[in-house]
């Protein structure tokens, strides 16, 4: 009788085929379920089953997760097109952007960190920049015009998120040293929804974008 010949295993006893536990969209999704807040190399691992030390074969640390989950956000995003006047853009990029970070809890704070590591990020930078010189920007203003509203948005949404309205300890030491008419007014702005205050802020941003940036 013939003898049926097998397919010999991979390593590890692994079957040729069979996917790989570590993928860039496995490492990606697990990420993403964990969150931002507390997320470590080791969570991650844990996240997926596989050893801490083997995550390492396919991220350089933390931040490199940081960056693929950044990706991931990034590219999915509705991002406005440049239509309707630079102000209405802008507008409407900061609004997509304020989204995003409302979204993922966390992630406002590690935009300074990892941005830099993320291509989709900076492809996403040129996009906006580019946009700007096509509205009549000068390159160094069209820069510093996306720089403004980009650090706007994380920062607020950061200091935000570290607050707990009206009721947090630090917040209510702060009110109660100011002059009562400034108190209330402090006070009403922490209890109200942070997108307004955001919204208010954006608007000063862009009229002095206006004033001192944008083409006549």
């Amino acid at each position: 009788m013939e003898r049926r010949r097998t397919t010999p295993a991979g390593p590890a006893g692994r079957r040729p085929g069979r996917p790989a536990t570590v993928t860039r969209a496995a490492l990606t999704d697990a990420v993403l379920r964990l969150g931002f807040p507390g997320l470590t190399v080791s969570a991650a691992a844990r996240e997926l089953g596989v050893r801490h030390a083997s995550l390492y074969r396919h991220v350089t640390g933390r931040e490199h997760l940081i960056a693929l989950a950044l990706d991931r956000i990034i590219a999915g995003a509705p991002w406005p097109e440049p239509t309707g006047g630079w102000r209405t853009y802008l507008a409407g990029t900061a609004g997509t952007l304020w989204d995003l970070l409302d979204a993922h809890p966390g992630l406002a704070a590690e935009m300074a960190v990892s941005a830099p590591l993320s291509p989709v990020a900076v492809e996403r930078m040129n996009a906006f920049g580019t946009a700007l010189l096509g509205f009549g920007f000068a390159p160094a203003d069209a820069v510093l015009a996306c720089d403004l509203v980009v650090d706007l948005a994380c920062d607020v949404h950061a200091l935000c998120e570290r607050i707990d309205g009206p009721h947090d300890p630090g917040a209510a030491h702060a009110a109660g040293a100011l002059a009562p008419e400034l108190r209330a007014e402090f006070t009403a702005v922490l209890a109200a929804d942070p997108r307004s205050w955001f919204e208010r802020k954006l608007t000063v941003v862009l009229d002095g974008i206006a004033a001192g940036l944008a083409p006549d």
